[in-house]
């Protein structure tokens, strides 16, 4: 059997850890003594979370939400938050910092699909962290299970047949099949309370990593005590902390196994587990004085031979003086990591590969390297059938800034050599942006090829598309993300003036079963508030190649009869938006109005003053970038009399069409009591779409629409105008 990781191992995780927190728990406790409410009542309270407790919709702000790959469809179909408690004063990440008393925080910090009741549909399983993590509390926490309701949202599912298992730190998660029964299962890895005491020294408290297995008729068990060494509720004699977790079948036997701490759990078959930890070789096992502790690790089949493969990260590659000399690592030699490769069999006759070099590690300093390899999957990159090691890295010092992902391209199983350059290009920003996240491998824009999400702390989220050659990065920016100022009674309550804005995690899953992948994120509003961003079109792998095309307005200079303008353009399958200006000033000092058009080659530009010239300019984009704007042109109102004046509008109304019956042309119109998010919609009878005329945000007050039915056949037509308030339907008769 293993033992403990040495004295050194466990005082670099404390600091690692206490570091991490310090960003962590000032937002959240900052946050809780600003917003707190005096006096809320959960829906209902369970392992010390209240579950539903905050009533909370959408203000006017959300309608800037808008974005033509995603729509914020379900806001707040669920929230939680901790039992109040107070922290006491702790000190990190030394003696020389120390923190007052104050509330405790918790927030999602890791999620992974899988299907918990058999219906198809992709189920999440969350965990939670609670700030600060490095003190004794009375309110410890679970892994919840939420499920697909089949709407667009989840609830929580409760179901299970004994007591969930309540842990200070759950860490890190996966979800795969225990015991064959067609529902997934699940398991944590448990990172234990690690606190610093004045004196310089550290209490330490460990905890059994929590399993959960289904029973294989849609309930579940907490199946932690049901691990070999864990049967008394204690953790594994030998085991302290684990900031890595992985999963998969080692022997073959068509169950997942599991390895975490440097501690090898394989299974039973029925949801229990055996030790195996006596079966590692020293570069994976607890006991080695040479190794570091593990960063990350994976579980895949690496060389295709039916055999899962164990790949460890270490924490750090330093040159230990302390070490006896053969004990020693090589400081210029030592690999950033190992893998146990299987050789045709579940256990016999593997060998250890090592890996390269990390992306850090040239900024080495006082014999010591700079890169963790924070989280690590293995990804088909090249789609050459061989798996592919990536690792999500930061830096040790200063700590955790960098955020990158580092591949290491395999050589038909038999080595695996650093790539990265050769799949991605890097932003500067990257260098400098925090480092803490976790990865998946999903297909994002349902195009057949499997690409790589990296949800983390500060941007939320990146995805890298893979376009069968390279990887092409897409920010969280592109995502339409809730921040407090889209919140009624949110605060702050309007967007601050720096435009960096960090987002919270933005996590993947496939909600609707169709189309591009979706996701889930959450904002903090009194408690953590759930929505979702329901996938509407494939994220693009590359710009706009060419510049747009005006087919109608395309004079430089139109003197019009009424106070509309069309505009057309020619369409391009990279254009995934236009956005349109115009204003009174021919160098946009003065600009008017713009709008977003994502379904159709034309639009009206109307709510025109009369007798007034304006200028405007177009230009199309997507994710990856946009085109040039087009050139200048203008236009100039004709003249309209009328006695009656506009009145600000205080409801909403969808106007009768003019003329009606048309022929081929007729106007719309509608009033919005505030700014907001619009969508104008024409059918046929039968209910089949015909030709979507708004749809963006538009601001209050009254609006004009041009319907053209030239392309029709005569008949009875319905236009309904829908916001997040209010839906109307009204009949258009066009005659030829």
């Amino acid at each position: 059997m293993t033992s403990k990781l040495n004295s050194s191992d466990e005082v670099d995780m404390k600091v690692l850890w206490q570091h991490k927190a310090v960003f962590i728990t000032l937002a959240v406790w900052l946050f809780v003594g600003l917003v707190l409410p005096a006096d809320t009542k959960a829906q209902f309270v369970r392992n010390n979370i209240e579950y539903n407790m905050q009533t909370a919709s959408l203000d006017e702000d959300s309608t800037l939400l808008f974005s033509p790959y995603f729509e914020v469809k379900k806001f707040n179909f669920f929230n939680a938050n901790l039992l109040f408690e107070i922290a006491p004063g702790h000190y990190y990440p030394d003696t020389s910092s120390y923190s007052p008393p104050g509330p405790y925080g918790m927030l999602p910090d890791m999620t992974y699909p899988g299907d918990f009741n058999n219906d198809g549909l992709e189920d999440l399983a969350m965990q939670w962290v609670v700030f600060p993590h490095t003190t004794v509390r009375e309110n410890l926490i679970p892994v919840d299970i939420l499920i697909n309701d089949g709407e667009g949202g989840f609830k929580l599912f409760m179901d299970y047949t004994n007591d969930q298992s309540l842990r200070h730190m759950p860490y890190r998660m996966r979800v795969g099949d225990f015991n064959g029964d067609e529902y997934d299962d699940l398991v944590s890895a448990s990172m234990g309370v690690i606190t610093r005491l004045a004196d310089g020294s550290y209490f330490d408290y460990w905890e059994p990593f929590p399993v959960v297995v289904s029973n294989g008729d849609g309930t579940y068990r907490d199946a932690t005590r049901e691990v070999e060494g864990q049967e008394d509720g204690t953790p594994i004699s030998t085991f302290g902390f684990a900031h890595d977790l992985s999963m998969g079948d080692v022997n073959g036997d068509g169950y997942d196994d599991f390895y975490q701490g440097r501690h090898f759990l394989v299974s039973n078959g029925d949801g229990s587990f055996s030790n195996q930890s006596d079966l590692l070789p020293e570069e994976f096992a607890g006991n080695s004085g040479k190794y570091s502790w593990n960063m990350s690790t994976e579980i895949a089949d690496l060389n295709n031979d039916g055999y899962g493969d164990i790949i460890a990260m270490y924490a750090d590659r330093e040159y230990r003086e302390w070490l006896p000399s053969e004990n020693r690592w090589d400081s210029g030699l030592t690999p950033s990591g190992n893998i146990w490769m299987s050789n045709g069999a579940a256990y016999e006759n593997r060998t250890i590969i090592p890996i390269a070099e990390g992306w850090y590690d040239t900024e080495k300093s006082y014999g010591e390297y700079n890169t963790r390899f924070n989280y690590t999957v293995s990804y088909d990159v090249n789609l050459d059938g061989w798996l592919d090691i990536v690792s999500g890295v930061t830096r040790i010092a200063p700590y955790y800034i960098g955020s990158h992902i580092q591949i290491f391209e395999s050589q038909q199983g038999e080595s695996f050599i650093d790539k990265t350059t050769e799949y991605i290009e890097f932003t500067d920003e990257m260098d400098e942006l925090w480092g803490e996240g976790n990865m998946q491998v999903r297909d994002a824009n349902n195009d057949g090829i499997l690409d790589l999400v990296h949800t983390k702390s500060q941007e939320g989220i990146r995805v890298f598309l893979n376009d069968g050659n390279r990887l092409h990065m897409v920010p969280g920016s592109q995502f339409p993300v809730v921040q407090s100022w889209h919140v009624e009674g949110g605060y702050p309550d309007k967007p601050p003036k720096e435009p960096n804005v960090e987002n919270n995690y933005i996590f993947p899953v496939q909600i609707d079963g169709k189309g591009p992948l979706d996701y889930i994120s959450f904002t903090s509003h009194y408690s953590n508030i759930f929505y979702t961003m329901i996938g509407k079109k494939p994220l693009k792998t590359q710009a706009p190649e060419y510049n747009m095309v005006i087919t109608e307005g395309q004079s430089p200079d139109t003197t019009l009869n009424g106070n509309y303008h069309r505009i057309g353009w020619e369409a391009q399958s990279l254009v995934d938006a236009v956005t349109i200006k115009w204003s009174t000033e021919a160098d946009f000092s003065s600009q008017v109005d713009s709008v977003i058009i994502t379904d159709t080659t034309y639009t009206y530009l109307s709510d025109l003053s009369t007798n007034q010239t304006y200028y405007w300019q177009l230009r199309g984009w997507n994710n990856m970038g946009s085109t040039d704007w087009t050139d200048i042109r203008q236009f100039t109102t004709g003249i309209i009399t009328s006695n009656d004046a506009e009145e600000f509008p205080n409801t909403y109304e969808l106007g009768s069409n003019y003329p009606n019956p048309f022929n081929p042309i007729t106007t719309i119109t509608y009033s919005l009591p505030r700014a907001e998010y619009v969508r104008l919609d024409v059918y046929d009878v039968a209910g089949k779409h015909v030709q979507t005329l708004v749809d963006g945000v538009m601001r209050s007050g009254s609006h004009s629409v041009v319907f053209d039915g030239s392309q029709l056949s005569s008949g009875l037509y319905l236009y309904t105008l829908q916001t997040s308030e209010f839906r109307s339907t009204k009949r258009m008769t066009l005659v030829k």
